[in-house]
């Protein structure tokens, strides 16, 4: 009989790193939520094509947050 060696047990976050990691993802959803509630105030005008680049960066950088926030409390 061969003996196998025990399964490391699972390593834990500290609880402080988890706060910090919660807050970089709520500060990286500010960026898209305020960039929707502009998009919603002003309506859809026909020139918005240098500010749709510019909602589409902030509304990519809410998503990393929302990624971000989803990871951590899978963890």
């Amino acid at each position: 009989m061969s003996h196998s060696p025990p399964d490391p047990s699972p390593q834990r976050r500290s609880a402080a790193a988890t706060v910090l990691f919660l807050l970089i993802g709520v500060v990286l959803l500010l960026p898209g939520l305020c960039s929707l509630w502009f998009m919603v105030a002003l309506g859809s005008p026909s020139d918005a094509g240098p500010l749709m680049g510019l909602w589409l960066i902030c509304v990519a950088t809410s998503i990393g947050g929302i990624v971000l926030i989803v990871h951590v409390l899978r963890r």
